[in-house]
């Protein structure tokens, strides 16, 4: 084969010029492409580690829609459910027993003899799904924009005077102990931000996580995918997840059925619901699902008004009442998966203790004890109108068992904090607690109950002073023991909501499926 002659051309040498601004314009690019690295942690492509996850695409159908991404600002469970843990990280990671753990941006901390003191070791080599590093820089001022801009969660945060940081070590100083700081941690208090990100948090998120938004429908859909700049474990899970919610249970059950979707985390359980009955009875029929009932903190109870010039200011009658309630008939009246409960603790929280066998269904006790006194008893049973009818007729029904009557009466949502829990113009009220660690709620003596009992009160600054969780137990047990027995509020039931799955799927929660939901360890074969 002959050889090509080479042109006049190609025999001219190259300008030297030329190969000078060429080799410049090369320094130019890598210089300014490592003090990016160096000063925005933009990470270069070739360097970027993969968490693609398995292939698949789990569809998840919700019981409450979302309105908004913004976990600085919207409160509701449906939003931790969806993003945190999953594209939020916080400081202090959180297992489904809802204990801390070294899940999270921190692998390790240690705290002072007084409990004043709190040093976070963080992982390393992190990075948030825009490139950036993330660091003791993010975490500072992430902290510091949570207390000092009093965005959700911040009251959780109340105990720190300090936050330091450099490196891969983050300070806290408190003022006072909190033997709880480590589980607020894990919560939306704790979610570190990009400190240098300025996206529309009500529409997208940048966070650290094993998933990225990839795209949202306002009250309908959320669409996850794999994050390629985890720095954590390689994603197992899959590698889009979908999460639509539905307003009709029904709708939710067959869809599950048809193949539609692969999982419901979880099924309906608000009293509000007309159909749930169906729904549950539809799911246990199903063939190639599976349904397990999960642990919750949400609870339901009846508040009544402690006040002198009420008739429930007398402990006996508070005591009569509650034995007249029979939680179990009350369940399966509603339809509902719950466990009936007769102390303030969640399950899942430090110091719950089963007050059930203590304080059972008695009409007799309740007829004893109602004997003594001759009140006129015609009581009005308050509820937010959002809770629906039905929890409330029951509960008057049951209330009404040995004379006297008990009269629902819905209150707007929009006038409930103003008639109610600030004006105090109740007799009884129907409320739930959503969340957790939540026992000061109740035991503060200006809550809208009216109640107040020194022992009590003792009791609960002394475990919020513990330097130790035995010590914050120990008097966790003391206060929860005594609003159980004085009946300040008569609890009735911790929901434990359903999820439902095709056979297919493996890693579903066994608890907080309604708040706290860790789509990375739901397998889809």
């Amino acid at each position: 084969m002959k050889s090509m002659k080479k042109s006049p051309a190609q025999k001219r040498s190259v300008n030297p010029g030329v190969i000078f601004i060429a080799t410049l314009l090369v320094l130019t690019l890598i210089v300014g492409g490592v003090w990016a690295v160096i000063t925005h942690g933009v990470r270069l492509p070739l360097t970027q580690p993969s968490s693609a996850g398995n292939g698949t695409t789990l569809k998840v159908a919700t019981d409450k829609p979302l309105n908004s991404l913004d976990i600085t600002t919207d409160t509701s469970t449906a939003l931790d459910q969806a993003l945190l843990g999953n594209v939020y990280q916080t400081l202090v990671g959180r297992n489904e027993k809802n204990e801390p753990t070294t899940t999270g941006i921190a692998q390790k901390w240690d705290i002072s003899s007084d409990a004043l003191t709190y040093t976070f070791t963080l992982h390393r080599n992190m990075r948030f799904s825009n490139g950036h590093t993330l660091n003791a820089e993010d975490v500072v001022a992430s902290l510091r924009s949570t207390i000092e801009n009093q965005t959700a969660g911040y009251d959780r945060l109340s105990h720190i005077s300090a936050v330091n940081g450099n490196s891969d070590t983050v300070t806290l100083k408190l003022s006072t102990p909190d033997p709880t700081l480590l589980w607020s941690l894990s919560t939306r208090s704790g979610i570190v931000l990009d400190a240098e990100s300025s996206n529309d948090k009500a529409t997208s998120a940048v966070g650290s996580g094993p998933y990225q938004v990839e795209s949202f429908d306002k009250g309908k859909s959320l669409t996850l995918t794999a994050n390629n700049q985890y720095w954590g474990s390689p994603l197992e899970g899959s590698s889009t997840v979908v999460l639509t919610s539905y307003s009709d249970t029904t709708a939710a059950v067959d869809d599950l059925n048809k193949g539609s979707i692969d999982a419901i985390i979880p099924l309906a359980n608000s009293p509000a619901v007309s159909n749930i009955s169906q729904a549950r009875d539809t799911l246990e029929k199903s063939s190639n699902v599976t349904v397990t009932a999960t642990a919750s903190t949400h609870r339901w109870a009846i508040t009544l008004n402690n006040s002198a010039d009420s008739i429930f200011s007398d402990t006996h009658i508070r005591q009569a009442y509650r034995a007249m309630l029979d939680k179990s008939s009350l369940i399966s009246q509603l339809g509902i998966s719950a466990m009936p409960i007769s102390g303030p603790v969640a399950s899942l929280d430090p110091g719950y203790e089963d007050y059930n066998g203590l304080y059972p269904y008695d009409l007799q006790q309740a007829r004893q004890l109602l004997s003594f006194f001759a009140y006129n008893r015609n009581i009005t049973l308050s509820y937010p109108a959002s809770y629906g009818d039905a929890l409330a007729q029951a509960i008057a029904s049951q209330l009404s068992a040995l004379g006297g009557s008990v009269t629902p009466q819905a209150v707007p949502d929009d006038q409930w904090n103003a008639q109610v829990v600030e004006g105090k113009n109740f007799d009884m009220a129907l409320v739930d607690f959503v969340g957790s660690h939540d026992l000061g709620t109740v035991a503060n003596p200006s809550y809208f109950t009216s109640y107040t009992n020194a022992d009590m009160e003792n009791n609960w600054e002394a475990a919020q002073e513990a330097t130790s969780n035995d010590t914050y137990v120990d008097n966790v047990h003391k206060v929860a023991s005594r609003l159980a027995e004085d009946a300040p509020l008569l609890w009735l039931y911790e929901e434990q909501p359903l999820v439902a799955a095709r056979g297919s799927i493996t890693g579903l929660p066994t608890a907080l499926a309604d708040a706290y939901v860790d789509f990375a360890r739901i397998i889809k074969k």
